[in-house]
């Protein structure tokens, strides 16, 4: 990527350090435990190249290619952070149900 200067490329981690931090917090703050935000941290890490692979950024189409890149980006990262709070769910049901089950003995 040529067109990006190491000014733009540390910019962009810095922001999205930032955005990804609150998010990673509320999931370590709902689920009383670090392990549902390192598993999403995985997985962000995971999606990251997601977007190289399927789109190809050319200079004649360069900021159509990029909005396209975004885009999947904020889907792909979308999906992670759904799937994340349905675990999250679910593990907090289990959880509760085997402290009733605990109580009813």
């Amino acid at each position: 990527m040529p067109w990006i200067s190491p000014r733009l490329i540390s910019l962009s981690y810095v922001v999205t350090c930032i955005l990804l931090a609150y998010p990673l917090y509320l999931l370590m703050i709902t689920s009383n435990s670090i392990l549902p935000s390192a598993a999403f941290h995985g997985v962000i890490n995971a999606l990251w190249r997601v977007p190289q692979f399927v789109t190809k950024i050319r200079n004649e189409y360069r900021n159509r290619d990029i909005a396209k890149s975004i885009s999947i980006s904020i889907l792909s990262w979308s999906i992670a952070i759904v799937l994340t709070l349905i675990l999250i769910h679910i593990t907090d049901t289990v959880v509760s149900l085997i402290k009733l089950m605990r109580f009813s003995v």
